[in-house]
């Protein structure tokens, strides 16, 4: 799937840094809320 992505916009792949922290925070920060048991 990734190598799909880059065939079709390669020059333009970058993810903010807000939603990098939200990816991560959300299962892995003081607040995780995600894959918790």
């Amino acid at each position: 799937m990734t190598y799909h992505s880059l065939q079709l916009s390669s020059d333009n792949i970058y993810m903010s840094q807000v939603l990098l922290d939200k990816h991560y925070l959300r299962k892995h920060g003081d607040n995780a809320y995600y894959g918790q048991n």
